[in-house]
């Protein structure tokens, strides 16, 4: 069963920012990172039991919710 990632919008600024970063390390490299992240929320919408849920307060929430 597939299923829906919903992003909080901190999210999308978080990616946009690290993307920016890679992207000034070496051109296109942003678009590799973008690729990377894509390939795994695909991975986790598809199978999210095969993924640990992390609840140990040294960890900051993603921001990213998964529902059918």
């Amino acid at each position: 069963m597939k299923y829906v990632l919903v992003f909080r919008p901190e999210v999308r600024d978080d990616l946009r920012d690290a993307y920016d970063w890679y992207e000034s390390q070496q051109a296109g490299l942003g678009d590799e990172f973008i690729d990377c992240v894509d390939d795994l929320l695909n991975q986790i919408g598809m199978m999210p039991e095969s993924y640990a849920i992390l609840t140990s307060p040294r960890f900051k929430k993603t921001g990213i919710l998964i529902g059918e």
